[in-house]
C-alpha cells in the first residue's frame, strides 16, 4: 500500500513544527520580468532532474501539476509525485489492483480536483486522493451491455472543465465519459471495428477535434457522439492545438508542423523551420509564446507575433549541467507561476525558471564550433557596431554580435604574425579612435585597428630591468585619451607614448597595478596588492593608501563617494578627507568579502561580482540583495576584470562557467509570502 500523506496549507509564520517534512508547492512569488524571446533561446538555463535525485526512470514522457501545486512526472518506469525536493513513485504491483495499471506512463491529467487520470501502455486508471489509490477506467465497448477494463494503449488524454474526459487509445477508439457518469463510453466510426486516435482536443461550440490515424482529422461532438471530418490529407497527427483568436488547428506531425484554417478550411505548413520535424507536444504559455517539443530536435520556441518562418529559436542539447539534456523532448509543461518543465528522452526533466529569465547565460556550445571559444571569462569590451571582444582564459577573444548571437573566435598562432599574442586575455578596450586594445597574460599587447583583422603587436620594454614585461593585467584609457597599462608579478606601470607609437615605462615605483579608474574630477587610482593609489600625473608625487587587501576594483558613486572592492576584506566606503575605509562585509550581508568588479545601475545601486554570486547594493540605505547559481547565473564564481556596462544600460559579469546579460533594472529580488505544503509526517 502507498503511503498516505496529510495535506496542509499554510503560510509561513509559524515557529516550530517537529519532525516534519515539508516543501514549497509554490515557489517564492517574484515580480514579473522581460518574456524570453526566440533569438534568445539557446542561452536558457536549466534545472536537471534525473534518476539520480530519486526520479524514477530518466525516459519522461509527460508532466502535470495538480491542484496542490505538487508536480507529476511519467516514465517508461513508473509514475513520479515531485514537491520539489522528493519523489513520491508509484508503480504497478502484481498483488494489488490499486496500484498503478502499468509502469510506462503516457499521458497525466487533472479532472476534478484530487482526481488524476494516468493513462500508459495498457490501459488507465484515476488516482483519488480521497483513498491514495488507482481506480481502474472501465468502457462500455460500442454496442455491448457489459463493461470492461481498458487495456488499450493510451495516446491521449483529455478532462475538460465541464467534467468530461475524452481518451485517444489505439484501435479501440476515442473512450468518452461525460460529468457524472462512471464509464466510459466507446466511439468508432461507423463500420469500423476498431480506431486508432492519435490526439485529442477542445474545439469550437462545446466540440472536440480528434486525428484518426489511417482517417484523417474529425470533429467530435459529444452531444451526439458523433464524428465529422475536417480532412483526410494529413500525416499523422501526433498533437493539436487550437487557437481560437487565430482562428486556427495547429497539427503536430511526425513529418513537421501544420495549420488548419477553419475560416478557408485549407492546411499549410506552418513553418519551414520545422519541416520533416517529428513533433511530439505543442504548448501556448500564457504569455502567447508557442513551445513546440520535437524528438530529435529540441524544443523550437516562437515568441508572441513572430514570423513562423525565420522567428523560431531553438533550445538545443548541450554538455553543460545547465543546458537540456537531451534533444528528445517528449513534452513542455507550463505550470501555475509560468516556469517550464521539460520532459525528456535519457535526459529526465529541465526545469527552466522563465521569472528568472533576466539573467541570461552564455556558454560554450561543444555541439558548434563557432559558439563562445570557452566558458572561463575573463574580460569584455563594447566596439562601435555594439559587438562585445570577449577574453577567455586560455582560448583567445570571442567576437560577439548580441543581435544573431554569432560568434567569431582569434587564437594565436605561432606560426602567424598577425595573430593576438597570447590566448589568456585579461584586459581589452576600446579607445577613441575606435581601436580595439588587447592585453594578454604572458603574451603581450596588441591593437587592431577598425577595419582590419591583423592584430599589430607593442613589445613593452623596461629599460632598468633590460627585460620585455609580459605579465600585463590591465588597459585604460582616461579622458585625455592617455592609454595606461598595468602589469602584475612585479612589473610595472606603462604609458602609451602616440607619437612614437609604443609604451614606455611611466614609473618605476608603481608595480602590480590590478585596477585604473578616473573620477569625475578627473583623478586616476589604482589599486594593487594592498594599496590604493592616487596618481599624481604632473609631480609623479603619488598618494598612497594602506587598504591590507588586493584592490580588484574602484568606484564613484552618484554622490561622488569612492567605493574599493577588495579581495578578502568586502567592499570599501574611502573617505579622502580622513583617509578613513568603511567597510561592508558578509557580516552586513554580501555574500562574499571578495568584491572583484563594480558596476553602477541607473538607480544608483552597485552590482558586486564576486566568488560566491552577485551582490546588489544599494549605497543610501546600505541594502544588499545576493543573487547565485540558482538564480540564473552562470555559477556562483566570478572572475577579475569580466565586467562591462553595455551602452544600452545592459551589464555583463564572467565568470568560470561562462557569463551573465542582463538589464539590472529588469532584475527583481524575491518578494511576497511563500505557501507551503506538507507532504507527509515522519
Amino acid at each position: 500500500m502507498f503511503r498516505k500523506s496529510v495535506y496542509i496549507l499554510f503560510y509561513l509564520g509559524l515557529t516550530a513544527m517537529l519532525s516534519l517534512c515539508f516543501c514549497c508547492s509554490v515557489y517564492c512569488q517574484r515580480k514579473e520580468t522581460t518574456p524570453i524571446s526566440s533569438a534568445a533561446v539557446d542561452t536558457l538555463s536549466f534545472d536537471n532532474i534525473g534518476v539520480e535525485d530519486g526520479l524514477s526512470n530518466n525516459a519522461v514522457t509527460c508532466l502535470m501539476q495538480d491542484h496542490y501545486g505538487l508536480i507529476w512526472m511519467g516514465t517508461y518506469d513508473g509514475l513520479n509525485r515531485y514537491d520539489g525536493a522528493n519523489f513520491d513513485v508509484f508503480r504497478n504491483k502484481l498483488s494489488d489492483t490499486f496500484s498503478l495499471i502499468n509502469n510506462h506512463v503516457t499521458v497525466i491529467k487533472e479532472g476534478s480536483p484530487g482526481n488524476i487520470w494516468v493513462g500508459t501502455q495498457m490501459g488507465f486508471a484515476r488516482f483519488d486522493y480521497q483513498d491514495f489509490k488507482f481506480h481502474t477506467a472501465y468502457y462500455l465497448p460500442q454496442g455491448e451491455n457489459r463493461s470492461l477494463k481498458t487495456r488499450a494503449r493510451v495516446k491521449d488524454l483529455l478532462a475538460d472543465s465541464l467534467g468530461n474526459v475524452l481518451v485517444a487509445t489505439e484501435n479501440y477508439g476515442l473512450l468518452f465519459k461525460a460529468a457524472g457518469q462512471s464509464v466510459f463510453s466507446q466511439i468508432l466510426l461507423s463500420g469500423n471495428a476498431s480506431l486508432n486516435v492519435t490526439a485529442i482536443a477542445p474545439y469550437v461550440n462545446g466540440s472536440y477535434v480528434v486525428f484518426l490515424k489511417d482517417k484523417g482529422l474529425y470533429q467530435f461532438d459529444p452531444t451526439v457522439r458523433g464524428f465529422k471530418e475536417i480532412s483526410s490529407t494529413l500525416p499523422v497527427a501526433t498533437r493539436l492545438l487550437y487557437e481560437p483568436r487565430m482562428g486556427q488547428l495547429l497539427i503536430g506531425t511526425e513529418e513537421g508542423l501544420f495549420t488548419y484554417n477553419l475560416g478557408q478550411k485549407t492546411v499549410t505548413e506552418y513553418s519551414r523551420q520545422l519541416a520533416r520535424c517529428n513533433i511530439t507536444n505543442l504548448l501556448k504559455d500564457k504569455k502567447g509564446i508557442l513551445w513546440v517539443s520535437t524528438d530529435g530536435n529540441g524544443v523550437a520556441v516562437l515568441a508572441n507575433g513572430a514570423d513562423p518562418n525565420g522567428g523560431f529559436g531553438f533550445i538545443k542539447q548541450g554538455r553543460e549541467k545547465n543546458q537540456l539534456k537531451s534533444a528528445a523532448v517528449y513534452s513542455v509543461y507550463e505550470d501555475k507561476k509560468g516556469r517550464k518543465w521539460v520532459a525528456t528522452l535519457r535526459g529526465g526533466v529541465s526545469l527552466l525558471h522563465t521569472e528568472n529569465a533576466a539573467f541570461k547565460t552564455i556558454r560554450k556550445d561543444d555541439f558548434n564550433p563557432n559558439s563562445l571559444a570557452s566558458n572561463f571569462i575573463l574580460s569584455f569590451c563594447e566596439d562601435k557596431n555594439h559587438n562585445v571582444w570577449i577574453g577567455t582564459d586560455g582560448s583567445g577573444i570571442s567576437y560577439w554580435n548580441p543581435k544573431t548571437n554569432l560568434f567569431k573566435n582569434y587564437q594565436h598562432h605561432q606560426d602567424d604574425p598577425g595573430s593576438v599574442s597570447g590566448n589568456y586575455i585579461v584586459s581589452i578596450i576600446r579607445d577613441h579612435l575606435d581601436n580595439i586594445w588587447v592585453a594578454s597574460f604572458n603574451g603581450g599587447i596588441d591593437k587592431l585597428a577598425p577595419g582590419s583583422h591583423q592584430f599589430q603587436h607593442y613589445p613593452c620594454f623596461n629599460p632598468y630591468r633590460n627585460t620585455y614585461a609580459k605579465n600585463f593585467w590591465k588597459l585604460f584609457e582616461d579622458s585625455h585619451h592617455r592609454i595606461w597599462l598595468g602589469s602584475t608579478l612585479g612589473d610595472v606601470l606603462f604609458q602609451f607614448n602616440r607619437k612614437k607609437d609604443k609604451f614606455e615605462v611611466y614609473d618605476t615605483t608603481l608595480i602590480n597595478i590590478h585596477t585604473i579608474y578616473e573620477d569625475r574630477t578627473g583623478n586616476i587610482w589604482l589599486g594593487n596588492y594592498d594599496q590604493l593609489i592616487k596618481l599624481d600625473t604632473i609631480h609623479k608625487h603619488h598618494e598612497y593608501v594602506h587598504v591590507g587587501y588586493p584592490v580588484r576594483a574602484i568606484l564613484e558613486d552618484d554622490k561622488n563617494r569612492l567605493w574599493v572592492g577588495t579581495e578578502g576584506g568586502g567592499l570599501m566606503l574611502y573617505n579622502p578627507n580622513s583617509e578613513h575605509f568603511t567597510s561592508y562585509t558578509m557580516d552586513d550581508g554580501f555574500s562574499s568579502n571578495s568584491i572583484l568588479n563594480l558596476l553602477k545601475d541607473k538607480k544608483g545601486r552597485i552590482w558586486c561580482s564576486t566568488y560566491n554570486g552577485l551582490s546588489v547594493f544599494d549605497p543610501d540605505t546600505k541594502k544588499i540583495f545576493n543573487y547565485h547559481a540558482h538564480d540564473g547565473l552562470q555559477s556562483n564564481q566570478f572572475s577579475y576584470n569580466a565586467a562591462l556596462a553595455l551602452s544600452n544600460g545592459s551589464f555583463l559579469f564572467g565568470g568560470i562557467a561562462g557569463f551573465n546579460e542582463f538589464a539590472p533594472e529588469s532584475v527583481n529580488k524575491v518578494v511576497g509570502s511563500v505557501k507551503v505544503l506538507v507532504t507527509g509526517l515522519k
